[in-house]
């Protein structure tokens, strides 16, 4: 029993060759030559390299694009919390200065 990988491949194999007889027939050299149908392959493969190479350069756009997102998210959540630190931090020194004043008056009650 074949696997269907097996014949996918088969497939794939039947295909090419009819491809290649065809393209052999279309050239110059007349109907089902198959070395002109071998340099229209080398000719596929050398765009199918090309594409994959595209494809490949897209990607690591892509992929630099989305690192350089995630860095400015992470720059913006750290100003954000330096943000809130300072305020807190602000907030938490005129407490303490209405503290101060507070206890002064109060003493200065007493005296």
């Amino acid at each position: 029993m074949y696997t269907y990988r097996y014949l996918d491949e088969k497939i794939a194999r039947l295909n090419l060759m009819t491809l290649l007889y065809k393209a052999g027939s279309r050239t110059s050299e007349g109907r089902g030559s198959m070395g002109s149908g071998m340099e229209v392959l080398s000719q596929w493969e050398f765009r199918g390299k090309e594409e994959e190479e595209e494809e490949e350069e897209e990607e690591r756009e892509e992929e630099e694009e989305k690192e350089g997102e995630e860095k400015k998210k992470k720059k913006k959540k750290k100003k954000k919390k330096k943000k809130k630190k300072k305020k807190k931090k602000k907030a938490e020194e005129e407490e303490e200065e209405k503290k101060k004043k507070r206890r002064i008056s109060s003493e200065a009650k007493y005296f």
